[in-house]
């Protein structure tokens, strides 16, 4: 994809509206199992953008997710980081896969980033962090099929249009 301005602002914009899922507030029940929208979007770009959307860009997005979520700063963005170096490096391989084995593969990235972020959480504060933030893993991997076909209908309106 060229790099347009109608792309780029539908990028941010997409990657605003997962911030801003994170950010809404839910009852604890819900928020322990909320997919991590945010990621999934960060991978869908990495994925079929690599040029605009890399490893610079989720550093930047993994950092505003931690301040969302009020930790020190730093888990997330190392996370998102790591988990977009991984689908760009593996993006032929990775669009070949039928969806059921991306959705895994997802699922796989997002239990990484959530162990990773509990890690640095219990090193860094010594206390017990919430395990039930391990929700988000399946409900990031049934929602990434959901996010493809969106994202595929955006990126498809700005390809149109140049």
């Amino acid at each position: 994809m060229k790099r347009t301005t109608k792309g780029i602002a539908i990028i941010a914009l997409t990657l605003f509206l997962g911030l801003m899922f994170l950010a809404t507030p839910m009852p604890p029940a819900v928020t322990a199992g909320r997919p991590l929208l945010v990621l999934l979007i960060l991978l869908y770009w990495a994925l079929y953008c690599p040029d605009q959307v890399g490893v610079a860009t989720a550093w930047t997005i993994g950092l505003l997710t931690d301040f969302l979520y009020g930790i020190i700063l730093g888990p997330y963005a190392l996370g998102f980081a790591l988990a977009v170096y991984v689908v760009v490096r593996l993006n032929a391989r990775f669009k070949m896969f039928p969806l059921f084995q991306q959705s895994l593969f997802i699922g796989m990235l997002v239990g990484g980033v959530q162990l990773l972020v509990i890690a640095i959480g219990m090193a860094s504060t010594h206390m017990d962090l919430p395990w039930n933030v391990l929700w988000s893993i399946p409900t990031s991997l049934l929602c990434w099929p959901l996010v493809m076909i969106i994202l595929d209908s955006a990126r498809g309106v700005f390809n149109q249009a140049e």
